[in-house]
C-alpha cells in the first residue's frame, strides 16, 4: 500500500515540474490585460514556444533520469510546439496586414461618402438660396402690386 502512495506522490510532483509548466505562469504582472487576455503591442509578435527555456530544462531533465524513447518524445513535443508557435505568429502577421489593408480600404471609402454628403448639402443649399431669391423677388412684386392697388 505504501508504494501505491508513493507512486501517487511521484505523479503530483511530474505534474507540477517546471517542464510542463513551461512558460505558462511566466507572465509578466505589470502586462495590461482585457477580459483576463494580455493585451499584445508591437508590430513584430512571436509566439515563444511552451519550455523553450533550455537551461531550465537542462536542469530539471538532469534532476531524473530519463530514456531515450522519452527524451524523442519531449523533442517531438516541442518541435509541435515551435511549429504551432510558427503557425501562430504567421497567423497574427497575415491578420494585422489584412486589417491593415481594411482599415485603409475603410477610411477611402468613408472619405467618398463624406464627400459626397457634403455634395448633396451644398446643392441643397443651393437650391434653398434660388427658392429663398425667387420668394423675395416675388414679395417685392406683391407688395408693389398691393401699393399700386391701393393707391388706386
Amino acid at each position: 500500500m505504501e508504494s501505491g502512495t508513493s507512486k501517487k506522490v511521484s505523479k503530483n510532483k511530474r505534474k507540477s515540474s517546471p517542464v510542463l509548466e513551461g512558460k505558462a505562469n511566466r507572465s509578466k504582472p505589470e502586462e495590461a490585460k482585457a477580459d483576463g487576455f494580455p493585451i499584445c503591442e508591437g508590430n513584430s509578435e512571436r509566439f515563444e514556444a511552451i519550455g523553450s527555456d533550455d537551461q531550465q530544462d537542462k536542469d530539471v531533465l538532469e534532476e531524473r533520469p530519463i530514456s531515450a524513447e522519452m527524451e524523442s518524445n519531449i523533442r517531438e513535443i516541442r518541435q509541435k510546439v515551435e511549429q504551432f508557435g510558427d503557425q501562430a505568429s504567421g497567423l497574427l502577421k497575415t491578420v494585422k496586414d489584412y486589417f491593415v489593408e481594411i482599415s485603409n480600404v475603410f477610411e477611402v471609402r468613408l472619405a467618398e461618402l463624406y464627400q459626397t454628403q457634403i455634395d448633396k448639402w451644398q446643392e441643397e443649399i443651393k437650391m434653398i438660396a434660388t427658392i429663398d431669391s425667387e420668394n423675395e423677388e416675388m414679395s417685392f412684386r406683391l407688395g408693389n402690386a398691393q401699393e399700386l392697388l391701393n393707391s388706386m
